[in-house]
């Protein structure tokens, strides 16, 4: 069985849960159950409403560090917050504009996302979260301009680990004009539909979310 199928197969049984009344955090939240963060410490920065996570973005054509263009942030091991939680208006002040980071076509870029098990939660055995894109306008990643190592990590007691060691997302300079709405979640986590997320109308969830327009 390949890993997409896993992963969906996961999926489906952790909706399936959630529907029957566990994984989504009660009272309707789907925030509570697997909720990602950017750091397995407890500190009050650390959101306990929507998720997050540490990113860096290089570009590795001259080895400078991504910078927003209107927040002025240079992204280099900072907390980025949930694009969801942008669209909600929870995000007061954001490192990344609306979740999303603007690349040029042509240009190499890798991104590092560090994943980890708030240390709110509770884990479990081995837990595991997948690193997907829910889109890819432009068929990057389907024709492997756009690659992530590992799609699956995994974490276990005392769930300290970011999943998988960290995921990697490589934007080879052969990617297209396109954009892509990438999705972190443990499968046992509270989550919206990807329909909802990406029409702009999702609730916050224990998933973690962002978007690369390439132009």
């Amino acid at each position: 069985m390949d890993i997409h199928m896993q992963l969906i197969r996961k999926g489906v049984k952790a909706k399936k849960k959630r529907l029957a009344g566990g994984g989504g955090g009660g009272g309707g939240s789907l925030v509570g159950t697997k909720l990602i963060a950017f750091t397995s410490k407890a500190h009050p920065s650390v959101p306990n409403n929507f998720s997050s996570v540490e990113m860096t973005v290089r570009d590795i054509t001259n080895g400078t560090v991504y910078v927003d263009v209107i927040t002025g942030i240079q992204v280099n091991a900072r907390p980025v917050a949930d694009m969801v939680a942008h669209q909600n208006g929870l995000v007061s002040s954001p490192t990344i504009t609306n979740g999303t980071i603007n690349l040029s076509a042509g240009t190499e870029y890798r991104i590092d996302v560090l994943a980890f098990l708030h240390s709110t939660m509770t884990g479990s055995g081995t837990e595991s979260a997948a690193c997907l894109p829910i889109t890819d306008v432009g068929n990057n990643h389907n024709n492997g301009h756009v690659q992530i190592s590992p799609a699956l990590g995994t974490i276990t007691s005392p769930y300290r680990a970011p999943y998988g060691n960290g995921f990697r997302i490589d934007v080879l300079n052969t990617a297209v004009a396109g954009e892509l709405i990438f999705k972190v979640a443990n499968p046992n986590g509270g989550q919206d539909t990807n329909s909802n997320v990406i029409a702009g109308s999702a609730s916050v969830s224990d998933a973690y979310h962002f978007k690369i327009i390439i132009t």
